[in-house]
């Protein structure tokens, strides 16, 4: 609860409800992207290694290629869809 509060960490829980909160955020990270997920992943490794503005160009630069995605333009198509309802 303390790392919580502090930021740490965000969720902390018993250890008898840990398998199910473990299946619950892979249920919902399944349904995301795995190339945008991929590059989040390798955006924070490689932030280790970078200085803040190195780090910024790399974010712009990919972020600029995820917008020009597939599934990036089907989840835009999809929620500007649902807004006309």
């Amino acid at each position: 609860p303390r790392a919580a509060a502090m930021g740490l960490i965000y969720k902390c829980v018993p250890d008898r409800d840990l398998d199910r909160e473990v299946d619950c955020l892979a249920s919902k990270l399944v349904e995301k992207s795995g190339r945008a997920l991929a590059l989040i992943k390798e955006g924070l490794v490689g932030s280790f290694d970078r200085s803040l503005p190195e780090v910024m160009e790399w974010e712009a630069s990919h972020q600029a290629v995820m917008l020009q995605s597939p599934d990036h333009k089907a989840i835009v198509k999809e929620f500007l869809e649902s807004r006309e309802h």
